[in-house]
């Protein structure tokens, strides 16, 4: 009869401990997932903070972008602006260049005169003295 009641006691026992561990299961498994939750919160916390910098840093770098498209386009304006102040020289210096070979060519050409009058008057010099000698030397 002993026996009887101890194992009645320890199916009683055993029972009651059944009943118990799916609620203590359930509640491991809540508390578990309070924790996961928790953990996702965080990540997800953590996450919004990165995206947060990295889209400063994109807005950052955006606005350097247009900076720096705002600077090349007025170096490019300036280059252009040189460019035509160049064409200007350059065209002043070939207007000069023609203008200088003009006047060598003129210098030239009167250098040739200036040779063939000093010829011409050499020769008429000669012919001067040649008749000035002849007047001396046979007087009319």
């Amino acid at each position: 009869m002993k026996k009887l009641i101890l194992h009645i006691g320890l199916l009683a026992f055993l029972s009651v401990g059944l009943m118990f561990q799916p609620f203590n299961a359930q509640a491991a498994t809540i508390g578990d997932l309070e924790q996961k939750q928790e953990s996702i919160k965080d990540k997800k916390s953590n996450l919004d903070k990165e995206t947060q910098e990295k889209q400063s840093e994109i807005d950052k770098l955006e606005e350097q972008k247009k900076d720096a498209s705002k600077d090349l386009n007025e170096l490019l304006e300036n280059i252009e602006k040189t460019n035509l102040k160049l064409k200007k020289q350059q065209e002043a210096v070939t207007k000069e260049k023609q203008e200088i070979k003009r006047i060598a060519d003129k210098i030239q050409a009167l250098k040739k005169k200036s040779r063939h009058v000093k010829k011409y008057s050499m020769s008429a010099l000669g012919r001067c003295k040649k008749t000035e000698q002849q007047i001396i030397t046979y007087p009319s």
